[in-house]
């Protein structure tokens, strides 16, 4: 395509995300981690051109490529979980976590960029998945038909920020059957032992965040004085929210009158009314 001339065309959209990438840096210092964000783009750049991906942009802490087919596109992030997986088994100090959302729709290239709204969905779609996660909408999982054994489930309504409806979101689970359960049991247990207070952690120390661990501090002694005290924590990811929650969890139990940590989640799928105070009521830390 020549450069400034603007192009339009149909195409499926991959975003890939490089997780905790802020958080790496700070945990290995910015030598080691620009190794392994080097070792993540070498990785995933030699599977787009592989696959076929008519172009290809790096976003620093991930990709965006342009797929003339939704097929070739799911392939396409398959084998890059697939490579990041061996990857992580042969080098597991060096381990990488992606997560992936694709779109497909109208898209203008120009000057080796890509516009319209079916980017800004299929990078929000990205943004619902975890790490080691494809996450495609309804538009790609009706394009792509058949992918043999490969199987698409309905993971149900979420909101994208910036569009007024809520859509559709598929998962495609790319490892095979026993894995797949493997990986799923190894994720249930990694939950329910996040908030375990008395469990043995590697995570290092809380670093840059100071202030904020004054202020739960502070929050935290003004809830035995003033009762009920309500902490909103948010930021991009990466940023290192799950690890100030650890510190929160941390601080609310060494507290000379400890408190009782319980971890609820919300669901954006909404099964259900109220979900929050079920699942607190149904905990099984009570």
């Amino acid at each position: 395509m020549a450069e400034g001339v603007a192009m339009q065309g149909t195409f499926t959209i991959l975003f890939t995300d490089l997780e905790g990438s802020t958080d790496l840096r700070v945990r290995v210092g910015d030598t080691t981690a620009n190794e392994i964000i080097n070792l993540h783009d070498e990785l995933v750049r030699s599977r787009l051109e592989i696959a076929g991906a008519v172009e290809t942009k790096s976003l620093g802490d991930g990709f965006m490529a342009l797929f003339t087919s939704a097929n070739q596109a799911i392939q396409a992030a398959i084998s890059i979980q697939r490579a990041i997986e061996d990857h992580n088994r042969a080098s597991p100090a060096m381990t990488l976590s992606v997560r992936m959302g694709l779109n497909s729709g109208d898209v203008t290239q120009s000057s080796g960029d890509a516009h319209g709204t079916a980017v800004h969905a299929a990078s929000r779609v990205a943004d619902k998945a975890q790490g080691g996660q494809i996450l495609v909408s309804k538009v790609v999982q009706d394009l792509a038909g058949t992918l043999g054994d490969t199987r698409i489930v309905d993971r149900g309504l979420f909101w994208l920020k910036g569009f007024p409806d809520r859509w559709r979101l598929f998962e495609v689970l790319w490892r095979d059957k026993g894995d797949t359960e493997r990986v799923t049991r190894e994720t249930r247990a990694a939950s329910a032992a996040a908030f375990d207070i008395s469990a043995a952690r590697a995570q290092g120390p809380v670093v840059g965040r100071a202030k904020e661990l004054e202020a739960v501090t502070q929050q935290l002694l003004a809830t035995s004085t003033t009762g009920l005290r309500a902490v909103v924590l948010e930021g991009e990811a990466g940023i290192g929210k799950t690890r100030m929650l650890e510190a929160t969890a941390e601080l609310a139990s060494n507290q000379e009158q400890p408190f009782w940590v319980l971890e609820v989640s919300a669901d954006e799928e909404l099964q259900g009314p109220f979900l929050l105070f079920r699942s607190l009521l149904t905990s099984p830390q009570m």
